[in-house]
């Protein structure tokens, strides 16, 4: 299954009038994308293989599902603060939601190293996007906080990181 675009996948399209429900629906999609790489990198992390295992299994997918172990946190943490709605944090709808956009993505279940690297490089890469998307809709309805900003500027420094690690992991092994 290819994977959707940022768009489909993290859709922060809002309203000319944003209020606090449609901030928490997003700040809910953030979280829900962000545990969706934690829990999709853990099992590429136990699922690593082959010649890479040893880089692949505690280098990178460690670094990024511990990462986004972390990262989550602090978006629900900001996404309670702002919105002053604990259904944000609810487990069941942002695990719903993961799961849905673990589904854009193939299973680390029974692929190839090289295979589980692309399809992390794919879902890393839409995240991002949907970083720009969430930060240009926040700023164009007046809701960026200073706080909120550093956050999203926090997470798309270390993420565009992250898919600068999958791009030089997979760059070689392409050329094959």
């Amino acid at each position: 299954m290819k994977p959707n675009s940022a768009d489909a996948v993290v859709s922060l399209k809002m309203s000319a009038h944003c209020d606090s429900d449609e901030l928490a629906e997003a700040m809910m999609q953030w979280s829900s994308f962000t545990r969706a790489i934690n829990l999709w990198f853990h099992s590429a992390h136990t699922l690593s293989k082959g010649a890479s295992f040893s880089g692949d299994h505690e280098l990178l997918y460690h670094e990024i599902y511990t990462t986004a172990q972390d990262d989550v946190d602090a978006v629900l943490e900001k996404s309670v603060g702002l919105t002053q709605d604990e259904a944000t944090a609810c487990p069941m709808p942002v695990t719903r939601r993961a799961l849905e956009v673990m589904e854009q993505y193939p299973s680390p279940s029974d692929a190839s190293c090289l295979s589980i690297a692309c399809s992390g490089l794919a879902m890393l890469k839409n995240y991002v996007a949907g970083l720009e998307n969430l930060y240009k809709m926040l700023d164009d309805e007046g809701l960026l906080t200073l706080g909120l900003d550093d956050l999203i500027m926090d997470h798309a420094n270390r993420y565009e990181g992250f898919v600068y690690k999958l791009q030089q992991r997979v760059k070689v092994e392409m050329r094959k």
